[in-house]
Formats: structure tokens, C-alpha cells, sequence
């Protein structure tokens, strides 16, 4: 969406209101990771992985704090 992905537009909704967010990774963890670092515009990232037991069990979600 506009060249940015959808966790991009969600983090920017965030600035101002958050401090820090967590967010779960396990999917293409290392791309997230690479694209975001320990910060994203002010705000402080930190990264848990999701370990799934099923291959078709992928799906990653944010949680905000």
C-alpha cells in the first residue's frame, strides 16, 4: 500500500501514542527484523518468536504496550 508495507502504516499509526511494541515474528522473521531494527521512528521494537508445530501455521501478529 503506497510502497510501504502494512506493519509500516500500523507502526506509524503508533507514533505519539506508543513508547514501545512487541512484536511476534516467526515467518519471514529475519525480513521484519532487517526492515524495522530495534526502532522505528522513536519508537523502541522488541522481537519474541512464535515457534509453530504446524506448516501451514505461520501467521505472526503485533501486540502493543
Amino acid at each position: 500500500i503506497a510502497n510501504k508495507t502494512l506493519l509500516g502504516h500500523n507502526m506509524d499509526n503508533l507514533i505519539g501514542i506508543a513508547d514501545s511494541v512487541i512484536i511476534v515474528v516467526g515467518y519471514k522473521k529475519d525480513l521484519i527484523k532487517n526492515q524495522f531494527g530495534k526502532g522505528y521512528r522513536g519508537i523502541k521494537i522488541n522481537y519474541v518468536n512464535y515457534q509453530y508445530r504446524y506448516r501451514h501455521e505461520w501467521k505472526a501478529h503485533y501486540l502493543v504496550w
